[in-house]
């Protein structure tokens, strides 16, 4: 049986204003898996964390610039941002 059958697709997205301390990633992606077998429970089942102390100025994906978006209190800097972005 073919895990798809039984379990939706599942992300869980999670921003944080602290630092994350299991790594120095701005983005990072966990999966669940089985701890005696270390099997991957499934692909559809993942738990992202978007670190906002990670965050640079100099970098302009489109993520980083979602995630400025999201942390500024600056009415202009989401002004420009919406700008170059109609869906901000």
């Amino acid at each position: 049986m073919k895990i798809r059958q039984w379990v939706a697709c599942c992300v869980s997205i999670h921003i944080l204003g602290e630092e994350f301390p299991l790594t120095e990633e701005l983005h990072s992606i966990y999966r669940v898996m089985n701890v005696k077998t270390f099997q991957p429970f499934s692909d559809d089942l993942e738990f992202h964390f978007l670190d906002l102390t990670k965050l640079k100025t100099t970098e302009d994906t489109d993520l980083e610039r979602w995630l400025r978006f999201i942390q500024t209190e600056d009415q202009a800097v989401r002004e420009e941002l919406g700008r170059r972005n109609a869906v901000m």
